[in-house]
């Protein structure tokens, strides 16, 4: 469910940051994904009479199947619950799949929208049927409220902006933790005793980038990880709430 695109099509000659970059936007998807209602022990293991499972609204913030209500219904107190975050890509179903479920989100990859895909060794083994991007907000129904005048600033935006298809349009790690949703007052909130001077990270001018040469690799490897244990420790608090 994290694996970048580019993994899913043969190439051996990919961008390490980048892709980890991808993997990052969508764990910080699943912030905001629906959570979901399983019962403990398999479903089949009750007494259910039912046979409509009925339809489930996808982008509700909590999603209980119409299976599991009724089971609730009828065993009130023997059903054990387990709440989960779904994922906003599926990797259930292999690696076709787990590119079908990218796409449909996405969007198909085009010559406008990725013009490198067809230069991936297995961009034309299956041909998937051309779909456009749709909005990530409704998939991600947990997102907090987001004011008309605050279009860049959000979690949104930062997870917009590193789930982009050319790998070299991602945002990178520098730019991620200067991002204002990690930065400015009324963003996240950082795990107690997070040392806050870790976000001041500044960002070098291209220039200056092309100055250090053999250094920016260094750089970058340090500012992916810190991105990746901060945004490791928000996780691991919302778990724990």
């Amino acid at each position: 469910a994290y694996r970048a695109p580019e993994l899913l099509f043969g190439t051996r000659d990919y961008d390490a940051y980048a892709i980890d970059l991808w993997s990052l936007g969508a764990t910080v998807a699943e912030f905001f994904t629906s959570i979901r209602a399983h019962a403990e022990a398999d479903e089949d293991d009750y007494d259910y009479d039912g046979d409509d499972f009925g339809d489930i609204d996808e982008t509700s913030p909590f999603i209980v199947s119409k299976r599991l209500k009724l089971l609730l219904d009828e065993n009130p107190t023997d059903v054990k619950l387990k709440w989960e975050r779904d994922t906003l890509f599926n990797g259930t179903r292999g690696e076709l799949g787990l590119a079908w479920s990218i796409f449909k989100i996405r969007g198909t990859p085009t010559e406008n929208t990725w013009p490198g895909f067809t230069l991936l060794p297995d961009s034309k083994g299956v041909e998937f049927t051309l779909v456009p991007p749709v909005p990530l907000a409704p998939l991600l129904p947990n997102l907090p409220p987001i004011p008309l005048e605050d279009s860049k600033g959000n979690a949104l935006n930062l997870i917009e902006n590193l789930l982009a298809y050319p790998p070299e349009n991602r945002l990178t790690a520098a730019k991620a933790l200067e991002h204002p949703w990690l930065t400015e007052e009324g963003g996240v909130v950082l795990p107690k005793g997070y040392p806050k001077h870790l976000l001041a990270t500044s960002v070098s001018s291209e220039g200056q980038s092309k100055e250090r040469g053999s250094d920016i690799q260094a750089e970058d490897s340090s500012e992916v990880l810190e991105l990746g244990n901060l945004l490791w420790d928000f996780l691991e608090r919302d778990q724990g709430e």
